[in-house]
């Protein structure tokens, strides 16, 4: 039975009534963001991914959608809800030939403030991005997870990075990227701690839109994407920089309550 779960929920409901969850605390903290902390979209995989006849992902706070699509070139495969994947909670399970499209919405904007919260879990060896826009990869603004073990938060060829082994396969990360446009800071978070930041003048986003669980240049060359078994609970985008000092009060509500959901 398709599901599908507009706005956020409020209750448990009864028999015959469309399934909704019961919402925290943090979390109707983190929907008031959409009004004024730039909150864009909000997928969450058990209450919004729909895989019935048309496979897609709405957001909990809107009706933006994420489309299933195969991979360019490759054997037809998508992406699929693993209930009860990571402390109970719903997930998205890739494979290597799956990917989700946003149908031509823009969540990279050119010469403005914007960031990203992912969780993710990937298995050993693989180097996946986890959220990209649709640029070529030399100019790209991606997240990839490199198969040594680190994250890498880059945009046109320059990158803000862990160490290797820093982000460990079969274990659920928090991953939070921000991009401040008016001194082309780059800042990448990790499960709460601060792993990189710097300003570069070659931080140049370039203004397309968002795939998550590959890239996909638009020579449909693909270059990185998401090895099966790599799962991906959540993604959160946000027009404006999260990662701000200005913001600490409202990234501490969001990484407590998925830090504290997920890992």
């Amino acid at each position: 039975m398709t599901t599908r779960v507009f706005k956020m929920p409020t209750a448990i409901a009864s028999p015959g009534v469309l399934p909704r969850i019961a919402v925290s605390t943090p979390e109707k903290q983190i929907g008031a963001l959409r009004l004024a902390g730039g909150l864009r979209a909000w997928w969450q995989a058990d209450v919004g991914f729909m895989d019935g006849a048309a496979i897609e992902w709405i957001d909990r706070i809107g009706s933006k959608r994420l489309l299933a699509a195969q991979l360019p070139g490759m054997a037809a495969s998508v992406p699929v809800k693993q209930e009860a994947a990571i402390k109970g909670a719903a997930a998205i399970s890739f494979s290597t030939a799956s990917l989700i499209d946003p149908a031509g919405q823009n969540f990279f904007p050119l010469n403005a403030d914007f960031s990203f919260v992912v969780v993710c879990r990937f298995v050993p060896t693989d180097g996946a991005v986890v959220v990209c826009n649709h640029a070529p990869w030399a100019t790209a603004t991606y997240l990839v997870r490199h198969n040594t073990n680190r994250f890498s938060w880059a945009m046109n060829g320059y990158s803000v990075s862990g160490a290797e082994g820093s982000a460990p396969s079969d274990v659920v990360h928090v991953v939070v990227c921000g991009y401040t446009a008016a001194t082309k800071t780059l800042t990448l978070r990790q499960n709460g701690t601060l792993v990189q930041s710097m300003a570069r003048a070659q931080h140049i986003n370039q203004d397309s839109r968002l795939r998550v669980g590959a890239h996909v240049g638009p020579d449909n060359a693909v270059t990185f994407s998401v090895d099966a078994g790599g799962l991906i609970p959540l993604v959160m985008a946000f027009g404006s920089d999260i990662t701000a000092d200005a913001r600490a009060a409202d990234l501490a509500v969001v990484e407590g309550w998925l830090i504290d959901r997920y890992r």
